[in-house]
């Protein structure tokens, strides 16, 4: 476990247990990787998986959620490639704001390669973030900050997208947008998880205004549908 103390603010990282199983999307092996029939990543546990931590990036306490109360746990399932690199993370729970700077921070996260006897492979993990106001701000904090917030929060808008006139299938997700309009974790809702990656890459075609509060951007999310056309939706 690794702390910071920023100002108005404790932030705890934590490397726990990983989760049985995540749908997780294919991504290659570079050469001198190991390969096997398997599709499914190995899974790390919390001490595996820190042992081979070589950099680490602490998440900053972001100003708006300080100045809104905002904190909470923030639980994200990892990605490592073989190399070492963060390939991709997934926001498991956690609030908009107190996520994407998590995302930011963990996304530069170097790791050793994790070694088996077939050569260096690929791994999962999940790492918690703990975001915790000092007692000083604790003592000010209003019944039910989240839902304060929530409340002045206009959402996000889809901009354009493309035409749905062949759609035959229609997937529901659920998408983080970040402060810049752009999509940055997806949460299936309803659909196959074959539909799930497809919607993936056609929400990335999506032009979104971000959230607002007040007259500033902010990260929230946005429930969505995406309509697929029938060829893309078996692919």
């Amino acid at each position: 476990m690794t702390s910071h103390a920023g100002r108005g603010g404790l932030l705890k990282t934590v490397t726990p247990l990983a989760v049985a199983f995540w749908a997780t999307t294919a991504f290659s092996i570079t050469q001198g990787c190991a390969t096997g029939p398997s599709t499914q990543v190995l899974q790390l546990d919390r001490r595996t998986a820190t042992h081979l931590l070589l950099s680490e990036i602490r998440p900053s306490y972001p100003p708006l959620a300080r100045i809104n109360y905002i904190r909470g746990h923030v639980r994200l399932l990892v990605t490592v490639n073989c190399q070492g690199k963060v390939q991709q993370i997934h926001v498991v729970h956690g609030h908009p704001f107190l996520a994407v700077a998590a995302l930011q921070a963990i996304h530069r996260w170097v790791y050793r390669p994790f070694l088996t006897k077939a050569g260096p492979t690929a791994f999962q993990t999940t790492i918690d973030v703990d975001f915790s106001l000092l007692s000083r701000n604790i003592q000010h904090l209003p019944p039910q900050p989240e839902k304060f917030l929530e409340d002045r929060v206009q959402p996000p808008q889809i901009l354009s997208q493309p035409s749905s006139k062949q759609a035959k299938t229609v997937v529901r997700m659920r998408v983080l947008v970040n402060d810049k309009g752009r999509v940055v974790d997806s949460t299936l809702l309803s659909g196959t998880p074959a539909e799930f990656e497809t919607a993936k890459r056609v929400v990335r075609l999506w032009k979104f205004k971000p959230a607002k509060w007040g007259n500033i951007n902010v990260p929230w999310y946005f429930s969505v549908e995406v309509p697929l056309a029938e060829s893309k939706a078996l692919r």
